[in-house]
């Protein structure tokens, strides 16, 4: 297995295919090896980070990269790719969907950290935490160790409260039709084309 290539290494091949995955949601996220940067049984494509070019990487380790990193799960193979989305991964998809349809937005320009940042990815990542800490919590109590901290207790309160949940001012309220026109555009995207 190859070592994944750190988020803060992607540039535009990354953003690409995570996006092209994004709107493939609607066909219970098949991927389309005819618009993916893969070459079956011949030379492999390279893929272009921040600090330059990886030799033998296409999209498909893209994808095992993007798994590493948490925004998704790969569920096909290397013949019929498929992928599942996480809970921040979606945060980040809709975003990053809804940004590509800017004229001015440049996939190569992208880090890491302010697509993060920009997404809400880090809030999703933290509200995820803070819900599977609320099944602790309750798991704890129903087995009858109710001797929670008042901090915990508190926290789930808020978490029970929505006080930890995105928020909708978390999400641009047009970023799905947003996300729809850059989709439109990805899905006309063609092997091997920047």
């Amino acid at each position: 297995m190859k070592t994944p290539i750190p988020p803060e290494e992607w540039s535009r091949d990354h953003w690409t295919i995570i996006a092209y995955a994004f709107c493939r949601l609607g066909q219970g996220g098949q991927l389309d090896r005819e618009r993916m940067r893969t070459n079956p049984g011949a030379e492999r494509y390279p893929t272009r980070t921040r600090s330059g070019t990886v030799e033998g990487h296409d999209d498909l380790d893209c994808l095992a990269d993007a798994e590493s990193a948490g925004v998704l799960v790969n569920m096909g193979t290397g013949t019929h790719p498929a992928v599942r989305f996480t809970t921040p991964g979606l945060v980040l998809g809709q975003w990053l969907c809804g940004a590509m349809t800017s004229k001015t937005f440049k996939t190569a320009e992208l880090t890491w950290e302010a697509a993060v940042s920009a997404s809400g990815f880090d809030i999703a990542t933290a509200h995820l935490g803070a819900a599977k800490e609320l099944s602790s919590i309750d798991a704890a109590m129903h087995e009858g160790n109710v001797e929670c901290c008042e901090k915990d207790a508190d926290r789930a309160d808020e978490i029970e409260a929505g006080e930890h949940v995105i928020g909708a001012d978390a999400v641009d309220p047009a970023a799905p039709v947003l996300a729809r026109e850059a989709c439109l555009a990805l899905s006309s995207r063609k092997a091997g084309t920047p």
